[in-house]
């Protein structure tokens, strides 16, 4: 009925002029599709079809003014976006090849305690020369593996002085190849560091998995790059995201889209 009132597609102000009312028009006629006298393997494209029938909660964007105007400002918006999110992209990759530099393979070391070896056999012994206890035919007693010291599993420790976390006394720190969070927290390669980069735009446990261990590694250079990549990242780049998205609604408010 609203159609034929508005002479459906003649005239200035006629139904399908409006681009909104193409998507009720749609959702509309989707919804008689399974009153057709097809049969039921009639193929695929009438599945297609059917499937039409999801458009149905869309009718809401044209009945609800203010639904609409939200998705009339996104569109508006999306332009100034595109330019943000590029600039966004540019700052993402500028980060990850500093972070590289910075924290490829400074997270794998661990404080250690000084690997044991078997007791040596007592000099003197007489007679046929027996098995060495550390295994028949060994060329040298075999060290045992170096043990992590307890707590410190998961705290990467400052190899050269660089890091502020230094080791007990007598144990050390070497490298095990081991990443903090079970190798989550890494930057060994650029798609690992990407990973850990979004973490801290979305501010989710950034002090505890990154700020912290990237210190304990890396000292104050480490505060350095995380801080300014959240000020830069998170409260300018982020920031500006919703402006220009309060900025188009006002705009679209004000004209009465």
């Amino acid at each position: 009925m609203k159609s034929l009132a508005h002479n459906f597609a003649l005239g200035p102000g006629a139904y399908l002029k409006n681009g909104w009312n193409w998507i009720d028009l749609l959702a509309t006629a989707s919804g008689y599709v399974r009153y057709l006298p097809l049969p039921d393997d009639s193929g695929a494209g009438l599945s297609g079809v059917r499937a039409m029938r999801a458009l149905r909660p869309l009718r809401a964007l044209s009945a609800i003014p203010g639904l609409r105007l939200l998705v009339e400002t996104l569109l508006e918006a999306l332009p100034l976006l595109l330019d943000v999110i590029f600039l966004l992209a540019w700052v993402f990759f500028v980060f990850g090849i500093v972070a590289l530099n910075l924290f490829m393979g400074k997270l794998h070391s661990r404080c250690v305690w000084p690997a044991l070896t078997p007791a040596e056999p007592p000099p003197g012994a007489t007679g046929a020369p027996a098995d060495p206890p550390y295994g028949p035919g060994a060329a040298s007693p075999p060290q045992q593996q170096p043990q992590l010291v307890p707590g410190l599993e998961n705290t990467p420790c400052a190899v050269g002085g660089a890091g502020l976390f230094k080791c007990p006394d007598g144990s050390s720190c070497i490298d095990i190849n081991t990443n903090p969070n079970f190798g989550y927290t890494s930057f060994d390669n650029f798609g690992a560091a990407a990973f850990c980069i979004f973490q801290m735009l979305t501010l989710d446990g950034w002090t505890s998995n990154l700020l912290w261990n990237g210190m304990q590694a890396r000292g104050t250079a480490a505060v350095l790059y995380f801080v300014t990549w959240i000020i830069l990242g998170n409260f300018v780049l982020l920031t500006l995201f919703l402006a220009i998205l309060i900025t188009n609604f006002q705009v679209c408010e004000r004209v009465g889209v």
